[in-house]
């Protein structure tokens, strides 16, 4: 048992190649709405919280520099968009990675939460086709 409660994870990884794992910190004060959304690996990548849903790069300025928020991220926050945590939100397991505030907007008449809504699209918004060291990636990371 750790610390926090939980129980380690054991990975075997035995002649696996190019395993990315990602992790929440359990300190990072959105670690509780984590676990509420599930949980979600996406949320552990650099720049998901500066509106990366897909954790790809679209291209590279001339200075060989990359572009994080791009077409691909907007196509997975607009079906997203609005949407409760039901059976068909669970079916698409890419549409929590759009809600770069980490923060649900409310719930439905059934106590459903709304994850991605207009914060997440405005976040989304400020980090479009900028590179990676623009000052919207380099100031308040993800996890600092």
């Amino acid at each position: 048992m750790m610390e926090n409660g939980t129980s380690p994870t054991t990975l075997t990884l035995t002649g696996a190649t190019n395993v990315v794992v990602y992790h929440f910190p359990a300190d990072d004060p959105d670690y509780p709405n984590w676990v509420k959304a599930g949980k979600p690996q996406c949320w552990g990548r650099d720049y998901q919280c500066k509106g990366d849903a897909d954790g790809t790069f679209s291209g590279k300025d001339q200075d060989g520099k990359r572009v994080w928020v791009n077409l691909s991220d907007l196509n997975i926050l607009v079906p997203a968009w609005g949407k409760v945590d039901n059976a068909t939100w669970k079916a698409n397991p890419t549409w929590i990675c759009a809600d770069y505030d980490h923060a649900f907007s409310g719930k439905d008449q059934d106590g459903k939460r709304v994850w991605v809504n207009l914060s997440d699209l405005n976040i989304l918004v400020a980090a479009w086709g900028k590179v990676d060291t623009n000052p919207v990636f380099s100031t308040n990371p993800c996890f600092p």
